[in-house]
């Protein structure tokens, strides 16, 4: 979120990160500050959209990596690793399959929904419940 700050508007708007790989983890969550990990520091994937952005962003890795570090108070990032590719064009999501409710859970649904005073309350409790019921095996 804050990547124009750390690396300035020009470098910003040719490269954009794309996420942290963190060492011998598969989550996407920092090591705790405090808990002897700290020193385990993640490496920042940036897209960048041409080579010589790269090659610029390869040679101010250490000054990039020190500008986070210290934006976020700990060493957060040991290194960077720097894709080419035009920034925000990554590989397409596709959206997740839903689960299809039963009609006794809409039914559920439409009887909780309707005992709402607005019709804005209404449709969010029944999406709530809908993902609820597709969270739920």
């Amino acid at each position: 979120m804050n990547w124009r700050a750390i690396v300035g508007d020009e470098l910003a708007q040719r490269a954009v990160p794309h996420r942290i790989s963190w060492p011998g983890k598969s989550s996407s969550l920092p090591p705790l500050v405090g808990d002897g990990r700290e020193k385990n520091g993640g490496t920042l994937i940036v897209q960048a959209e041409d080579g010589p952005s790269a090659v610029e962003i390869q040679y101010m890795e250490l000054e990039i990596v020190e500008r986070i570090n210290v934006f976020y108070g700990y060493s957060a990032i040991i290194r960077l690793k720097v894709i080419q590719g035009a920034p925000g064009l990554s590989r397409p999501i596709r959206p997740k399959k839903r689960k299809k409710l039963s009609d006794e859970q809409n039914r559920h649904l439409d009887s909780l929904s309707q005992t709402t005073l607005s019709d804005p309350l209404a449709e969010a409790l029944h999406r709530l419940g809908e993902q609820i019921y597709r969270k739920c095996k």
